[in-house]
């Protein structure tokens, strides 16, 4: 031993993930992509020898082991193959305490000219150290939470200890109301379920094809105004949104003399029971529920299968909406 868990705990940057979703989060390429300053409003681009000199500095693994990447578009891969050599995961904690620095986001941020602080007393260069310090940090937050809400989760950043500290969501605060679910959102979502399957979390595969389902009917229900219990009960969603685009294939929308739609009707009832089984398949043994769980009986072709039934689902009724709205 080392030392006591008490230190490990005062070493650790990231407070309340399990080592499983730690080892999601450092392979996920949305979290790198915020890390290495990919995005705006957040932290500050690095380039690829400015990452290696971070990783360095962490002492978290030799840069010379993690692969022999010399382009600027691999510098997410490279982080990643970094993040894989730390043993064990809570050493990774340290490349991002290093980014996460005063020294780091003041050194490479845009908003940082050191002309300007020649003019300035200490009080005031400290306080516009600190405000570009908080702006970089607020933003990288934001955006972290727009990552991790899709795995129940939620983030803050707490200044004084300098810890990312992670906390469950709830099932009904997971669907931010002001976000919409369009294609773009869809994609996002998809691609975060195949990071889940490519690290055999197969729970966590089967929690977002459910959140892929249920956001898709909330956003319908509300762009019409349909009075609906927020209480995560996706067939009654479900129903809602059929009768407000008259999808039902027993309503009078549907001419039933026609046989040509009699495969169609068919296909639709179809999309119910997958609909049904991916809530239901959920709702007893999902990731998002508390309690011992027995272990999913599915392996990575099922678990593919619910993700991708998810994401054709969606798209139609997403398809469906848009031409209904248009007439």
């Amino acid at each position: 031993m080392t030392g006591s868990s008490d230190q490990k705990q005062d070493e650790d940057i990231i407070i309340g993930l399990t080592d499983r979703e730690r080892q999601i989060l450092f392979h996920s390429k949305s979290f790198l992509s915020l890390l290495i300053g990919d995005t705006e409003n957040a932290l500050p681009y690095l380039t690829f020898n400015e990452i290696k000199r971070v990783i360095e500095i962490s002492g978290v693994a030799s840069f010379r082991n993690a692969g022999s990447y010399t382009f600027g578009e691999y510098r997410a891969e490279y982080l990643e193959n970094v993040f894989s050599l730390a043993n064990p995961l809570s050493q990774g904690d340290k490349i991002i305490n290093i980014i996460l620095s005063k020294r780091n986001i003041c050194t490479h941020s845009p908003a940082y000219n050191p002309e300007e602080l020649l003019d300035l007393n200490t009080n005031q260069k400290i306080e516009l150290i600190d405000q570009i310090t908080s702006d970089a940090i607020s933003g990288f937050i934001n955006q972290l939470n727009d990552i991790v809400v899709l795995d129940n989760l939620q983030v803050r950043y707490d200044f004084s200890t300098q810890k990312l500290i992670f906390s469950k969501l709830s099932d009904t605060d997971v669907f931010v109301k002001n976000t919409i679910m369009n294609f773009g959102f869809l994609k996002e979502l998809y691609e975060t379920g195949l990071q889940s399957l490519n690290m055999k979390d197969y729970l966590s595969v089967i929690t977002k094809s459910r959140t892929i389902l249920e956001k898709t009917f909330i956003t319908i229900l509300q762009q019409y105004n349909v009075s609906f219990k927020d209480n995560g009960n996706i067939s009654s969603y479900r129903g809602k949104v059929n009768k407000v685009l008259g999808m039902n294939p027993d309503g009078d929308n549907w001419n039933k003399k026609d046989t040509r739609l009699k495969d169609l009707r068919n296909v639709i009832s179809g999309l119910n029971k997958i609909i049904d089984s991916i809530a239901n398949f959920r709702d007893k043994n999902s990731d998002s529920h508390a309690g011992k769980q027995d272990p999913l009986p599915i392996k990575k072709a099922e678990a593919e299968l619910v993700l991708n039934s998810a994401v054709t689902v969606s798209s139609y009724y997403l398809e469906i909406n848009e031409r209904h709205k248009s007439r």
